[in-house]
């Protein structure tokens, strides 16, 4: 969820949330290098959610959606985790995306967003 949440800020902001670095790696799967993951959190904010693909926990994939308040900012996240087994392609894309973006747009409208 901290993904989605670094999406949507400046790129100033994240050129100072985001170390000068190669990042750490805690699976063969994070995003270490800092431009491929600045590429990323630019898709993630065209799309409208993010996708953890086994890049903090070995065996967990998690799909998040972005909580806005009344002023449009985003405040946090909604995040659904489960282990890459029950959590294929298919499924993350059928069913889990739409369901994250869904609860999000509804925590988000009882903040007062408006789209």
């Amino acid at each position: 969820s901290v993904k989605v949440q670094v999406a949507y800020m400046s790129s100033d902001e994240i050129d100072h949330y985001l170390p000068n670095r190669d990042l750490q790696k805690f699976t063969a799967n994070t995003i270490a290098d800092r431009e491929e993951l600045k590429k990323q959190l630019l898709s993630v904010a065209e799309q409208g959610y993010a996708i953890d693909n086994e890049e903090l926990d070995e065996g967990v994939r998690c799909v998040s959606a972005p909580i806005r308040d009344y002023t449009r900012r985003i405040i946090g996240a909604v995040s659904i985790s489960g282990p890459s087994m029950r959590f294929s392609d298919d499924r993350i894309n059928r069913e889990l995306i739409p369901l994250a973006i869904r609860a999000a747009e509804e925590i988000s409208s009882k903040l007062g967003y408006q789209k």
